[in-house]
C-alpha cells in the first residue's frame, strides 16, 4: 500500500468513524503520529467489541428460536 495513502487514510479514520469534532488540520497540527496510531488502536477496538457484540446478540436470539 502506498505510504501516502495509508497516512491519509489513518487521519480520515479519525475524522469519520471517531464521533470526536476534529478537523484534519487539528489533528495534522496538534497531534503527534503516535497519537494517530492511539486513536487508530482504540477504534479497532471498539469495532471488535461491536462485532462481538453483534455476535453474542445472534447466539441469543438463535437460543431464544430453539
Amino acid at each position: 500500500m502506498d505510504k501516502d495513502f495509508e497516512a491519509e487514510w489513518l487521519v480520515w479514520r479519525i475524522i469519520e468513524e471517531s464521533g470526536f469534532k476534529i478537523s484534519r488540520y487539528q489533528i495534522e497540527t496538534e497531534w503527534s503520529l503516535d497519537d494517530v496510531f492511539k486513536a487508530n488502536a482504540l477504534l479497532d477496538m471498539k469495532q471488535d467489541y461491536q462485532t462481538a457484540e453483534n455476535g453474542l446478540e445472534a447466539i441469543k436470539r438463535d437460543k431464544d428460536k430453539s
